[in-house]
């Protein structure tokens, strides 16, 4: 066992820090969240261990073959963690659990302790954290298209719904919808429903390929005035897309897709690429573009049927 103030250790903590500074210059993280990463996937590489015991000098360790295929499996580390759409387990777990106590307990949604509970939440979900930062300009761009949507239907929801306003400019909304594949995203989503404490918030667990014949809107056509498709038409064009048929049947009168400005891992922007997607998915599918949408993270097209 090397001890914790070992001169190993040491040089290994020095290293790690250099590798998460360089790190973060090309990938979507902060230097102690990379530096933590490093250390954690080198916690039991015992070649690298047995290296540093051996090598007292950072610059020498960091020019040999060990170090440097301990530092590509960090790296590759931090790509697959970033990747992932939910970061904190363990708290989006305990999340609809505080939740529903905090709803037990008459807690409404001003409660700060439901606001936190809430934040760290959304902040735990890559798509919605994305949005944290400019989510004022997001909803008054949104509303700015559409006003006072009467209904909404949220296709890969995420968490999303958690964020929506039902007490400011979208109190017109009478039923939200939020459809997802993910069981705890959707239990999420339902645990703020009770909190919410009215039914106007509804969750439910959904996958593309099922279709739309279960999915009837409130409006007098059957459909919901405005469908959601936030971030989603980039990622079916990418690993499903045969899926887009099936979505472009969505029973909604208006259908707003939105893309990321910003890769999800790396700092480079894809903003024109995901406008691109957008585009042909609007032309193959029938649909028109009736108007844009633009905020510092997100671009978007709001749909209608040819």
């Amino acid at each position: 066992m090397i001890p914790p103030d070992s001169r190993a250790t040491q040089v290994l903590n020095q290293l790690a820090l250099e590798l998460a500074e360089a790190v973060t210059k090309r990938y979507r993280i902060d230097v102690a969240a990379a530096r933590d990463l490093v250390m954690e996937a080198w916690a039991t590489d015992q070649a690298l261990w047995q290296q540093a015991v051996g090598e007292d000098d950072p610059a020498r360790l960091a020019r040999t073959r060990v170090y440097k295929q301990a530092a590509d499996r960090a790296k590759t580390k931090i790509y697959y963690h970033l990747r992932r759409y939910r970061q904190d387990e363990p708290q989006l777990a305990d999340g609809a659990s505080s939740l529903r106590t905090l709803a037990e307990a008459g807690a409404g949604t001003d409660d700060p302790r439901a606001l936190a509970a809430r934040d760290a939440i959304v902040a735990s979900h890559v798509s919605t954290r994305e949005r944290l930062d400019d989510l004022p300009a997001f909803w008054s761009a949104s509303f700015g298209l559409v006003p006072e949507p009467t209904s909404i239907l949220d296709l890969g929801c995420g968490v999303q719904p958690l964020l929506y306003p039902f007490a400011g400019a979208g109190r017109s909304t009478t039923r939200y919808l939020a459809l997802d594949r993910d069981a705890v995203a959707i239990e999420l989503v339902a645990a703020w429903a009770q909190l919410v404490g009215d039914s106007r918030l509804e969750a439910r667990r959904w996958s593309l390929a099922e279709g739309f014949a279960e999915v009837v809107g409130p409006e007098p056509d059957g459909r919901f005035a405005l469908a959601l498709a936030l971030k989603l038409i980039p990622v079916l064009w990418r690993q499903e897309r045969e899926q887009l048929s099936i979505l472009a049947q969505v029973p909604a009168r208006r259908l707003l897709v939105t893309g990321a400005r910003e890769a999800m891992v790396k700092r480079r922007s894809i903003a024109q690429r995901e406008r691109r997607v957008l585009e042909k998915f609007a032309e193959q599918q029938g649909f028109v573009v009736i108007d844009t949408l633009e905020t510092a993270s997100e671009i978007g097209l709001l749909l209608e049927r040819g």
